[in-house]
């Protein structure tokens, strides 16, 4: 089937929406900010001057006291202290995440605001206009369902009145066209304005005024030294290292694991191996093993070498095991890591990973670790759920969402892996389907046939025939009837020699699909291989 110019121009222009989307939230990930990290700005209406067409307006926003260097995203107007100016609530992509400006305006000045009420129309009067005139001129406001980027003001449509001026008229333009003139309003009130009556209400407070104590910020001071403790334990993908000249990999144990990243010329490296040395009995005694892995070799141009980090251990007389760490486990961590947080920062050494004896990620640490904290962090695997993800957070409070289910979190794992490795997605769904039935089950078994036939496929095509078997054959499970499987089925058994199977893969291909030429072309080829073997 063809595909249409437009239905093509429509697909490239969501693809190059999608890149954008996903290069801003790569920018975002990595502590990046759509304005630059310009800062707010307040800008003064100045009118139109003289001989122009266009109003000039001033920059005001250092005096305004409104210029912080937040990532500032929505803001709302309110009078929320009723004494007559606008005051504002700003919501940020980053802390503070909600800001209050008090505007403690000093200058003589009145106002009014009205709030509406509607009777044929909608009752918010949604859309309705209202039209003020004064002594000094005609106000015109309109209400709004949203009036800025997610964020709605106050219902409340408020009219700065000047020091001087006087109410003329005041006109409400409702939705559905009809139009009603209001009387019984002065200068520095509130009132209600209800359709269809004509008069305006005075308004006043339900109840006392809510008052808002400030609260002084004080930044953050930065630190190398950071722990997380996950609301969650997180299986790790498949990690090996290296270790007396051959592969190993960290396999589920007894005890808890801690695995230490470091460097030789690093000096905070050298005070947590230091540290963790010198209380060797004590974690042995919590029950708790450390792995110390080299990342000397994996740096461009670097400070240190394989030597160097042998010697620092042997200079510190380590109790415990060592090895290198591959490029492949420091990404599959990085990677681990990019899906756990939403900001993303540089790897950096010292970097230490708790691990239960599953090997289920419990926390992570950046910098020389407390002994403390690391005795306390191992003993939670025992806890609950509940209790872990309230111990997660640095500050007490109450949840007002549910704990994701741990197979949400596989498959969110799995979205996360897949694309780069495809085989660590297969890990993260094969813990998840146990847990999952009907609808959710089949179609991680769905997914599941998908990844193996494409592993199979990539094991093919680097000719590792006998990986690519054991996949294909997985595919089948989840997908009996695919001509395709069985015929890659049978190209991986005739590479290893296993004619007969070779030969029943390629009739339960050509059985499925009987016009497949590539299937009867290889079956001929089985048939004739059988033959000279006789």
């Amino acid at each position: 089937m063809s595909q249409s110019p437009a239905n093509a121009s429509d697909q490239s222009a969501l693809s190059r929406y999608v890149a954008s989307w996903n290069a801003l939230n790569t920018m975002l990930g990595r502590g990046g900010s759509f304005s630059g990290r310009e800062r707010n700005c307040v800008f003064l209406n100045c009118g139109v001057p003289a001989g122009s067409r266009q109003p000039h307006f001033a920059n005001i926003s250092a005096v305004s006291g409104f210029d912080f260097p937040d990532d500032a995203r929505a803001i709302a107007l309110v009078d929320w202290d009723h004494d007559g100016d606008m005051d504002l609530w700003v919501c940020n992509r980053t802390a503070p995440r909600l800001r209050f400006l008090n505007n403690n305006l000093t200058e003589s000045s009145q106002s009014v605001a009205v709030l509406l009420e509607g009777a044929s129309c909608n009752r918010d009067a949604i859309g309705a206009r209202v039209t003020l005139e004064t002594s000094t001129g005609v106000l015109t406001r309109t209400l709004h369902a949203g009036d800025g980027y997610l964020s709605q003001s106050s219902k409340w449509l408020h009219f700065g009145l000047g020091a001087e001026a006087s109410l003329a008229s005041l006109e409400v333009h409702w939705p559905g066209g009809k139009k009603e003139r209001f009387s019984g309003l002065s200068p520095g009130g509130r009132f209600l304005l209800k359709q269809g009556r004509g008069n305006a209400t005075p308004w006043r407070r339900p109840g006392p005024a809510v008052k808002l104590t400030p609260e002084p910020l004080h930044a953050s001071e930065s630190s190398a030294v950071a722990q997380v403790l996950l609301p969650r334990r997180i299986p790790t993908p498949s990690l090996q290292y290296r270790a007396g000249g051959k592969s190993e990999e960290i396999e589920a144990g007894q005890e808890s694991l801690l695995v230490v990243l470091f460097a030789s010329w690093c000096p905070n490296c050298q005070t947590e191996l230091e540290n963790l040395a010198a209380h060797a009995e004590q974690l042995r005694t919590a029950n708790l093993k450390v792995l110390a892995l080299a990342v000397d070799e994996l740096e461009e141009g670097g400070l240190g070498s394989r030597a160097k980090s042998s010697k620092l251990l042997s200079k510190l007389r380590w109790p415990f095991s060592s090895g290198t760490a591959t490029p492949q486990l420091l990404a599959k961590m990085e990677h681990l890591t990019d899906a756990l947080f939403e900001l993303r920062t540089p790897f950096s050494v010292p970097s230490s990973f708790l691990l239960d004896g599953q090997r289920n990620l419990i926390a992570i640490y950046r910098g020389p670790i407390p002994t403390d904290t690391l005795l306390h962090d191992a003993k939670l695997p025992a806890t609950s759920s509940t209790d872990i993800r309230d111990r997660s957070v640095p500050f007490p409070g109450k949840w007002y969402t549910l704990h994701p289910e741990r197979t949400a979190l596989l498959e969110l794992l799995a979205d996360h892996f897949q694309p780069r490795y495809p085989d660590e997605a297969v890990h993260f769904l094969e813990l998840a389907l146990p847990q999952l039935t009907g609808d959710g089950a089949a179609a991680v078994q769905r997914r599941l046939g998908q990844l193996h036939f494409y592993l199979g496929g990539q094991a093919l095509a680097a000719n590792r025939s006998a990986q690519a078997e054991t996949h294909i054959r997985a595919a089948l499970k989840f997908g009996p009837a695919s001509a395709r499987a069985h015929h890659d089925l049978g190209i991986a058994l005739f590479n290893q020699g296993n004619l007969r199977a070779a030969e029943t893969a390629f009739l339960k291909s050509l059985e499925l699909a009987p016009a497949n030429p590539s299937a009867s072309k290889n079956l001929e080829s089985v048939r004739r291989a059988l033959q000279s073997a006789r």
